[in-house]
């Protein structure tokens, strides 16, 4: 490919960011010069022109302008036009109006003076004023070109671009353009980004949900690697067993031997969408303990937040027992599940046990204090009792989870912000996703574009990619982004030629 970026007047051989260049030689075609000396000349680095464009067409296309002719006629002749001269003209000749005291002619051109923040005039340029046709092509180039923009962003591009030339609402147009640009969009992600509101997951009775997950773990001697995670949801109660493998099968074995022989079945199960959860066993163990299966949307694990949750707190607290023998970390998952499963929740005072069992756990600490008094006979209506205890517990709980759900919902919805999306809009999808040898630091995180087909509720929607394979899915709103609305260039401002 070869690039031709500008014309000189008179023609240079241009040396790129550098001021002092030599003249072309004698015998030069391209510029058709004669009988200039190749010596060394200082020129002005703003009195250029699209390439592929000559000074005669820029002369012309100025004075075919619109906006342009009316400021430059006024120019030639030396007198700023009155303010009810300009009333009939449009916002930019008028812009253009309001810069008369910094127009100049040069080769018949108008130019716009741009002094520079020391005032030295050696350092003055003059800004081409562009025609509005090579508007849209000139920042088309300026952002995108390979070492020339690079899609930096409003600033830069502004900058670089207002070094050559100058028009009426160059900034507006240029931070129209790169607010469009595909290709930053994908890499760079919008300016803002969709917050959606939150959603209370109300948790109303014992065993209604339990969130499971799977974490890596480091390998132990007897080959464990990975940790099955099931919290139950109303009161916070977790359970742990170490896996070998997180296939469908090991995953469904531990449910049933740990959890569901042990705690009942539960209303429904939360997990992400991870393979094994998705798998036709774990569905068939669903339908038979008639298990409603809830999953998140993808790459949006804050929906499963009470699994997640704790798998970091378990991390933390198995890093600060384990040490630098990290291959026993299954020794001390008992009693880390034991120092939690005894302390009182932060909302509702009470502690995951007494939720459970409607006591107070009895620990080494408790037992230290001294012996416990006597228990008393077993009363005839214990069960009845023991009842009433939890559901005044379940009461409290329920009532305190409700005001504490309330009160994260008012702080993070302070931040909300949602696309107005509706049915048929294209988007862009931000998914951190990638194959094999492919590294994430140098990959687009948003892909598209996608259709949305069916607008679910206020934080999910159906999507469908527009190119093959046209896959389906049900995705958040925050990882959605409106695709950008460009508009097809009209003609071409670069001398490109292309070669083998």
């Amino acid at each position: 490919m070869t690039l031709v970026m500008y014309h000189f007047n008179p023609p240079v051989k241009c040396v790129y960011d550098t001021i002092q260049v030599k003249t072309c030689i004698e015998e030069c075609k391209e510029c058709e010069v004669y009988g200039m000396e190749a010596a060394e000349t200082q020129i002005n680095w703003t009195q250029v022109v699209p390439d592929g464009v000559s000074p005669e067409q820029m002369v012309k296309d100025q004075r075919l302008d619109p906006h342009i002719l009316p400021i430059l006629l006024a120019v030639e002749e030396r007198r700023r036009p009155k303010l009810d001269e300009i009333s009939g003209l449009s916002n930019k000749a008028r812009s253009l109006w309001h810069q008369f005291n910094s127009l100049c002619m040069e080769e018949k051109l108008l130019y716009r003076r741009h002094e520079h923040p020391s005032g030295q005039p050696e350092k003055e340029r003059l800004q081409l004023i562009l025609p509005e046709k090579y508007v849209k092509n000139t920042i088309k180039y300026y952002h995108s070109q390979m070492g020339e923009g690079n899609h930096f962003g409003i600033t830069k591009t502004l900058g670089h671009l207002s070094r050559f030339f100058w028009w009426p609402g160059i900034s507006t147009d240029v931070s129209a353009h790169i607010v469009r640009c595909e290709t930053c969009l994908k890499f760079k992600g919008p300016i803002r980004k969709n917050r959606a509101p939150l959603k209370i997951f109300q948790d109303g009775v014992l065993h209604g949900r339990w969130h499971v997950d799977v974490c890596d773990m480091p390998v132990t001697k007897e080959g464990y690697r990975y940790l099955l995670v099931a919290v139950e949801a109303f009161s916070g109660w977790p359970v742990m067993v170490p896996m070998k493998n997180q296939s469908a099968e090991t995953i469904a074995r531990a449910l049933i031997s740990d959890v569901f022989s042990v705690y009942g079945a539960p209303i429904s199960i939360l997990t992400d969408q991870g393979r094994a959860f998705d798998s036709e066993l774990f569905k068939e163990i669903m339908d038979l303990y008639h298990i409603r299966k809830l999953r998140t949307s993808g790459y949006h694990p804050s929906a499963n937040g009470k699994a997640e949750r704790w798998i970091r707190t378990l991390k933390k607290n198995l890093a600060m027992l384990v040490g630098k023998i990290q291959h026993n970390w299954p020794d001390y998952i008992p009693f880390v599940a034991q120092a939690y499963r005894s302390l009182p929740h932060t909302s509702h005072k009470f502690s995951p046990y007494e939720v459970m069992f409607g006591a107070p756990m009895r620990t080494p600490s408790t037992l230290s204090q001294g012996i416990p008094p006597e228990v008393p006979q077993m009363r005839r209506d214990y069960p009845y009792a023991v009842r009433e205890v939890l559901a005044e517990i379940h009461e409290t709980v329920r009532s305190m989870n409700l005001q504490a759900a309330t009160k994260m919902k008012s702080y993070y919805d302070r931040t909300a912000m949602v696309q107005p999306f509706v049915a048929g809009d294209k988007v862009l999808l931000y998914r951190r996703q990638r194959k094999s040898g492919e590294s994430l630091k140098l990959k687009a995180l948003w892909e598209g574009p996608f259709v949305i087909i069916t607008i679910i509720n206020d934080c999910n929607a159906r999507i469908e990619r527009i190119d093959p394979p046209k896959d389906r899915m049900i995705v958040h709103m925050d990882r959605l982004a409106l695709y950008p609305r460009t508009e097809d260039s009209e003609g071409a401002w670069l001398n490109l030629v292309l070669s083998e």
